[in-house]
């Protein structure tokens, strides 16, 4: 020990002169009661310092005492240099000013998600989105015109009520499905038909209730007279409901014609019912041609 004297004894030593202590050995407690205690390194930066068995503690006003984080801390206020190595999938990013979607890159980056592109651009490797750019926005003429796209028409070709689904192989625009669909029939000479009272033409197996829109016919003679009825009972074809009255009475180029009206009595066709045609057999055309055209109603359990 040089330039230094202690004095004291028990349970701690006191520097009673000079400032430097080198080559020293403490066995007891060293007690600093004014100033600041420096421990300077050998000019070779190879001195240790040497705490045995015991707890180590700093008290007073120091920065020491200050270990909680803070808002508004960074790295820098806890260690000088170095990085800080985020947990997996952690944000790396402040997100307080976000809208939508938090997404993380493969590069392990923090990115916004709040636009359609974005979500697809985080999404690279989900093949499955639909978007506006496969089906657009439903309208009256939603043309298409990229192989796979989907269109939605809302008044069909251009029939009121009517609603259709278009797609695009490439080259042309084609159709999908639509919500109305008719059943055309053709009875040649039905005067002479014993059953001409009763000829079913169609029989509702579908699940689902048939409802006529429209209904129209054409004949080569004037004033045929006929009548739309649903059965109600395919065991018992007595058990009919009136659906419409038909008079073909306008007088066109060859052909006389009614041109189409809604269903004036009934027109709601069940599951498991049919519709028939009760004719007028003194009436005497060589053919009445019908359209009847509705919409199958998909809300059943």
């Amino acid at each position: 020990m040089t330039a230094a004297e202690f004095s004291g004894g028990g349970a701690s030593l006191t520097a009673v002169d000079a400032a430097t202590v080198t080559n020293a050995t403490l066995t007891t407690a060293l007690t600093v009661n004014t100033g600041t205690l420096t421990l300077t390194a050998d000019a070779g930066n190879d001195s240790v310092l040497t705490i045995g068995g015991g707890a180590v503690s700093v008290s007073g006003s120091n920065s020491g005492d200050d270990t909680d984080a803070e808002t508004g801390d960074s790295a820098t206020d806890f260690f000088d240099a170095g990085t800080i190595e985020h947990e997996w999938g952690g944000l790396q990013a402040n997100v307080s000013a976000y809208t939508g979607l938090i997404g993380i890159t493969e590069a392990d980056t923090t990115v916004e998600v709040d636009a359609l592109s974005e979500l697809l651009t985080a999404m690279d490797d989900v093949t499955a989105f639909i978007t506006d750019d496969d089906m657009p926005a439903a309208s009256a003429d939603p043309d298409i015109d990229a192989a796979g796209e989907i269109g939605r028409d809302t008044d069909g070709a251009n029939e009121t009520g009517d609603s259709s689904l278009r797609g695009y192989d490439g080259a042309a625009q084609f159709l999908y499905s639509r919500k109305l669909k008719t059943l055309n029939f053709t009875l040649i000479s039905p005067d002479i038909i014993d059953a001409a009272d009763l000829i079913p033409i169609w029989h509702n197996t579908t699940g689902m209730t048939f409802t006529i829109t429209e209904v129209k016919a054409w004949s080569d003679d004037d004033d045929v007279n006929l009548e739309v009825e649903e059965l109600t009972d395919m065991t018992d074809f007595t058990a009919r409901t009136l659906c419409d009255t038909v008079v073909i009475e306008t007088d066109g180029t060859g052909v006389y014609y009614d041109a189409g009206h809604a269903a004036s009595a009934h027109s709601a066709i069940e599951h498991d019912h049919s519709i028939a045609i009760d004719f007028d057999i003194t009436d005497t055309p060589d053919y009445v041609h019908m359209s009847i055209t509705g919409w199958f109603n998909s809300d059943v359990d």
